[in-house]
């Protein structure tokens, strides 16, 4: 139903958002982060957490550094590394 107003869209469009933002966000480059700097040590602790420790879900957002795990026991309880909890 909606297909046809998607066809004819630009590779790239945003709609919000301030115009001077807008303008130049496709100019921006990304600085290596820590997690970017340690990916053998990052993706090792990713592999024993879904291998070992019974993670069933997680993402890890390397440019800021941050990770976010969901274990079987607590699958509705979301861990982040700075300790705070979502439920």
């Amino acid at each position: 139903m909606t297909a046809k107003l998607y066809e004819d869209l630009p590779h790239w469009l945003q709609i919000k958002g301030d115009p001077s933002i807008r303008n130049t966000v496709l100019l921006q480059t990304r600085v290596e982060s820590p997690m970017d700097q340690n990916l053998d040590q990052v993706l090792s602790v990713i592999e024993e957490l879904l291998v070992e420790r019974g993670m069933f879900q997680g993402v890890a957002h390397f440019a800021s550094s941050r990770a976010t795990v969901m274990e079987w026991s607590a699958p509705l309880l979301q861990h982040t590394p700075s300790g705070h909890n979502k439920r």
